[in-house]
């Protein structure tokens, strides 16, 4: 069975590209103050973490980013991520909340906002962040906020690649949707979050299919625990570099350059 670290501590700087902020709609969750949550980050020595709104996901998208601010409360190790829906959201009014609240990235939900991720509907948004080089995080599927069906993947390709210089992580990726692989390999301009992403040689197989630059360490806290991804890629055999890329360089990269 191999040994098993009970003390595990990160041997790099880990930065969390992919946990959550705030309470629930549906049930409690046993995580949802920012005290909690940097009480976990400490435990496990996680030097921050980008989060998001679960309200703004599942209710209203503006009050939602409004409440991160406010549990955030200008705790630097706790970076925000705004969430918006393209179908109900006033584009200038969202540009003037991204710019006076300093945000560094954004998220789409399509799966759970249920509107088709497509040209028509997006163009305007997408347009924009790649101007300002605001990277978006788009999840696969929400399958503990939500019993929608995953974001269609043909859509996903078809609408990323009219946007080649805007930078797109595609989040909550579980290994049960074979085609992501051949996703990231034709868009370059994509990343891949690997909270979900558990299995025996998953990751390592990401790695030799992409290279490690476009991988993310994310968690999918507090549904998931910040260490169970983070101990199975320190066990992966990984040179240091390429562990310290993914942990913490090529997240801190991509939000620096909006």
């Amino acid at each position: 069975m191999g040994n098993i670290e009970l003390d595990f501590k990160p041997t790099v700087k880990v930065w969390d590209s992919n946990a959550s902020l705030g309470p629930r709609h549906d049930f409690k969750v046993s995580v949802d103050t920012s005290e909690q949550t940097l009480e976990e980050m400490d435990r496990l020595e996680i030097e921050k973490a980008i989060v998001y709104s679960p309200h703004a996901v599942g209710f209203d998208s503006n009050d939602g980013n409004n409440y991160l601010i406010d549990l955030i409360n200008s705790n630097e190790r706790l970076i925000p991520q705004f969430v918006f829906n393209p179908t109900w959201d006033n584009l200038e009014q969202f540009q003037d909340e991204i710019e006076k609240n300093r945000i560094s990235s954004v998220r789409m939900t399509p799966s759970v906002h249920q509107y088709p991720f497509e040209n028509w509907i997006v163009k305007p948004w997408l347009s924009w962040l790649q101007e300002t080089k605001i990277p978006l995080w788009i999840p696969i599927s929400y399958e503990f906020l939500s019993n929608e069906s995953p974001v269609n993947p043909s859509e996903l390709h078809e609408t990323i690649r009219q946007y080649p210089e805007l930078q797109v992580v595609i989040a909550d990726v579980h290994y049960k949707y074979s085609w992501i692989f051949q996703l990231l390999e034709s868009l370059p301009n994509c990343y891949v979050e690997i909270s979900q992403f558990i299995g025996t040689g998953a990751v390592e197989e990401l790695i030799e299919r992409l290279g490690y630059e476009r991988i993310l360490y994310g968690s999918g806290f507090p549904e998931n625990n910040f260490g169970r991804q983070l101990y199975s890629i320190h066990q992966s055999g990984l040179e240091k570099n390429v562990l310290e890329s993914i942990c913490h360089k090529n997240v801190k990269e991509l939000i620096s350059n909006s």
